[in-house]
């Protein structure tokens, strides 16, 4: 069970907080996750995970840990916009076929993606 004590936060500390948990809502959408779910989960009650949401009490790193692991995504994953993990598979996918290749066909590669941009 993961716990955290009730603390007052400053309007600025919940700020920051409200900054660093902007994208669990989105993916918690996206995974069609409820805070009910993560709550049962993580051992917690609904109103915590609420209380983490709404930026009124600060998570621990162990908390977003939990969450991560819970909807099944990457370390770090959780404080990007679901987007731009979307983004970064696709790097992935593309340095994973680069290192199949030789100098020659990377370059001749890179120009023809260069050519299809300049052409948009």
């Amino acid at each position: 069970m993961l716990t955290m004590p009730d603390k007052i936060l400053t309007p600025e500390q919940r700020q920051q907080n409200l900054n660093a948990v902007r994208h669990i809502k989105k993916w918690l959408k996206q995974k069609e996750v409820t805070q009910d779910n993560v709550a049962e989960a993580l051992g917690v009650t609904q109103v915590m995970i609420s209380k983490w949401l709404n930026g009124h009490i600060a998570l621990t790193v162990k908390q977003l840990l939990a969450i991560e692991k819970f909807l099944n995504l990457e370390t770090g994953d959780l404080l990007l916009d679901p987007s731009l993990v979307k983004e970064k598979e696709r790097y992935k996918h593309i340095l994973s076929i680069a290192k199949k290749m030789d100098i020659k066909a990377i370059d001749a590669w890179i120009e023809i993606g260069r050519q299809l941009t300049e052409h948009k």
